[in-house]
């Protein structure tokens, strides 16, 4: 005899899978709310040179001083021997080909990957 689940069973169910995420979430956001002063309102330097090499690896296949798909990326502007693992710089690429960035002045896109 097959048995008929009734739809207490399954609210249950649901709200048993349910609690947990919320209460992860709601942890998430206070202990990243609790320091939230303390972030910084400005992008870092390398943040923005990692921008510079994924907008023109994007565009031209060169980073910044003309280097083809290099292996590591050198941010001369920290220091003279500063490299970065590549990772980031051609992940920021492939997105800066897939959406287009706006430029100053564009009236805001909440569109993401949506043409």
């Amino acid at each position: 005899m097959k048995t008929i689940k009734s739809v207490s069973d399954s609210t249950s169910s649901i709200t048993s899978v349910r609690l947990p995420a919320v209460l992860i979430a709601t942890a998430t956001l206070t202990l990243y709310a609790i320091d939230l002063a303390r972030a910084p309102i400005y992008l870092h330097e390398a943040e923005v040179l990692f921008a510079l090499h994924a907008h023109a690896i994007s565009a031209t296949a060169h980073d910044l001083y003309g280097r083809f798909m290099p292996l590591y990326f050198q941010m001369r502007p920290i220091g003279e021997n500063v490299w970065f693992h590549p990772v980031i710089v051609y992940v920021s690429a492939i997105f800066f080909k897939v959406e287009t960035v706006p430029e100053p002045g564009d009236p805001p896109q909440f569109s993401i990957f949506v043409r």
